[in-house]
Formats: C-alpha cells, sequence, structure tokens
C-alpha cells in the first residue's frame, strides 16, 4: 500500500517540476530573444549613425605630377623642391604613382622605376605621413603622380 501510494505522488511531482522548469525555460528564452533584438536594434542604429558621420567626412585629395629625364632616377632639382613643399602640406596619406621608365628593356624599366620609388622614400624620410607606393603601368611614361590624402 505504501509502495503504490509513493508512485502518483511521485508521478505529480515530477509532472509539476517539469512543467515549472520547462515553463521557466521557455520565460528565460523568450527574454534572450528580445534582449538579443533589442541589441540588434542598438548596433543597427550605431551603425546608421557611423555612416551617416562618414558620409559628412569628406576626404580631400589632391593630385600632382612630376616629370623625371629620361634614364634619370632623381628629380630636377627644382622637382626636387616642389616636391617637399609638397609633401610639408597637411594630410594624413600620400599615395604614390609611380610609372614606367624610358628604358631599352622591360627588365631595364622596372629597375629604373624601382630606383625612383626608393629615392622618393629617401626624400620622404621624415614624413609622418602614411606612405603607399604603387606601379602603375598605365601612366604616361617617365612620370610621377602623387595624390595627398586629408
Amino acid at each position: 500500500m505504501k509502495n503504490s501510494f509513493k508512485y502518483p505522488i511521485f508521478i505529480c511531482f515530477v509532472l509539476f517540476t517539469s512543467g515549472c522548469v520547462s515553463s521557466a525555460l521557455q520565460t528565460a528564452m523568450q527574454k534572450l530573444e528580445q534582449d538579443a533584438s533589442a541589441k540588434s536594434q542598438v548596433n543597427k542604429e550605431a551603425l546608421q549613425v557611423i555612416q551617416s558621420l562618414r558620409l559628412q567626412q569628406q576626404l580631400e585629395s589632391k593630385a600632382t605630377v612630376f616629370s623625371y629625364q629620361q634614364y634619370q632616377s632623381q628629380l630636377l632639382p627644382a622637382e626636387q623642391l616642389r616636391f617637399k613643399a609638397l609633401m610639408l602640406q597637411p594630410g594624413k596619406k600620400a599615395v604614390l604613382h609611380v610609372a614606367p621608365a624610358t628604358a631599352a628593356t622591360s627588365l631595364q624599366k622596372i629597375l629604373l622605376a624601382t630606383k625612383r620609388a626608393d629615392e622618393m622614400l629617401k626624400l620622404l624620410s621624415t614624413s609622418q605621413r602614411k606612405i603607399v607606393i604603387k606601379f602603375n603601368p598605365s601612366q604616361a611614361v617617365d612620370t610621377l603622380l602623387i595624390e595627398l590624402e586629408s
């Protein structure tokens, strides 16, 4: 008799507690979903603010072209002074587009263009801005295009 009385009580206890636990879990899951959607909404709003600020801040870009004499790795002295004056202007980034050089073979063209890039790096050794050097084969021969971004 005692055993027959224990089983229904045990079964009722299990059913009641499992129902409570499952409803508690369901409530907790719903709360987590609500928190995640609220956080997603905040992230979307923050992203919109960042994008609007990015659109408001326009990058200024100024481009200047320098010419080299054929078969020379350095700019003329007057061009070097102009280059140094340009690099003293405020800005965060300078992109140097080096063109192919005039030479007899393709290898010599690339080597001379590389020497020119090295010379530019020497001139910019004291500069605090970020410098990017790109080889631009479609650019006019024996030229250097400088883009200053601020």
